[in-house]
């Protein structure tokens, strides 16, 4: 950074401070007979405060465990929206796909787009299957 400034030290911390009590987390891949795909989107429209870009990402679960997931910053073309929603709504047309009202004190891609209150944060990351690992310290990926 050319001009690094007092809120970008903060913000440092604040990084470190996440990762260092997050360091003995890991995801609990449950066996399960349901292997249905269920998909959450969410986007949190310009709330990049400096570029106002759109912040977008999904979750993409199979069986209650998450198998793909992504977040990432929109540049300001969104031209690509407009051929996404005529192909999501042939699909629900078609019958491959159906959509559900999910509430959002149950949207799981919240936790990729949003600053939520702790509260919330920790309750969408146990609905992912996060948990604690306190006699190891690194991350891990334990299956059952």
């Amino acid at each position: 950074m050319k001009v690094p400034r007092t809120s970008h030290l903060q913000a440092l911390h604040h990084l470190l401070g996440y990762v260092n009590k997050t360091i003995g987390q890991g995801l609990l891949l449950k066996g399960s007979t349901d292997m249905q795909l269920h998909a959450f989107s969410d986007s949190d429209w310009a709330t990049c405060p400096t570029t106002r870009r759109s912040i977008t990402g999904y979750l993409l679960t199979l069986g209650g465990a998450p198998i793909s997931w992504k977040s990432k910053k929109q540049s300001i073309h969104t031209k690509h929206i407009d051929i996404d929603c005529h192909f999501t709504r042939d699909k629900v047309i078609e019958g491959f796909l159906q959509l559900a009202h999910v509430p959002t004190t149950e949207q799981l891609a919240d936790v990729l787009t949003k600053a939520l209150p702790s509260s919330q944060h920790h309750y969408l990351l146990s609905k992912l299957g996060m948990f604690d690992i306190p006699a190891r310290r690194g991350c891990c990926l334990m299956l059952t």
